[in-house]
């Protein structure tokens, strides 16, 4: 019961403390607005700061370099707690004035048309090319990119298309001249969830962060 409630006395909205989150830049864009807006209103004197998801992330958060991370990553091993947030998919994105783009891609135009290739590791991106390995389609690349910032622009301003995330797909449509295009393939699903060292499982302030995470 201890470890599902904060300690008695725990007020958030006279808490000092800074929280580091470990999220990729998808995370960054996609989840960390909401999470921010929501810690700003019911606890204004946390300070929150970002690393990114790497292949160090475990050993950041058991040493306390890192509270929390959020994200799709594999081989955190014994002594992390995980919780899913939500299951994610993927769609495709090209200029709303791509001249070749319709509502659906077909597989041609899957293999045939330039795509931009990210560059990405400890990330749920590799599912993209894994999956496509096995079903024997070989993308085209015309561009190769370290992260998916700025990818929204690249896309609106060129003949390029990139397999993205479902909810950054969103943004980049609402955000930028970027329409989504539909898949040939039907992608698999991938959780985000979000992961804590045990030895911070019953820490009042990480437990709060915690819940606040999951209800955002």
């Amino acid at each position: 019961e201890r470890s599902l409630d904060p300690t008695p006395g725990f007020e958030p909205a006279r808490m000092s403390r800074s929280f580091r989150l470990c999220m990729t830049d998808v995370g960054q864009m996609t989840l960390l607005p909401r999470l921010l807006a929501r810690v700003q209103q019911i606890a204004p004197r946390v300070r929150i700061v970002v690393g990114n998801l790497s292949h160090d992330t475990s050993r950041q958060l058991e040493t306390g370099e890192a509270d929390l991370a959020m994200g799709f990553t594999v081989g955190m091993g014994a002594g992390f707690y995980q919780q899913k947030l939500f299951d994610e998919g993927f769609v495709c994105i090209a200029s709303r004035t791509h001249p070749r783009a319709g509502r659906n891609l077909t597989p041609a135009q899957l293999e045939q048309e330039p795509h931009v290739k990210i560059l990405l590791s400890a990330t749920a991106h590799s599912i993209v090319d894994k999956f496509l390995e096995r079903r024997g389609v070989q993308r085209t690349f015309a561009l190769e990119v370290p992260s998916f910032l700025g990818l929204g622009q690249l896309v609106a301003s060129s003949e390029l298309m990139a397999i993205v995330p479902l909810r950054l797909g969103s943004i980049f449509a609402a955000e930028n001249g970027v329409q989504i295009v539909s898949l040939p393939l039907r992608f698999p699903q991938y959780a985000v969830n979000q992961y804590w060292h045990d030895r911070y499982h019953r820490d009042p302030g990480n437990l709060w962060l915690r819940s606040v995470v999951y209800d955002t």
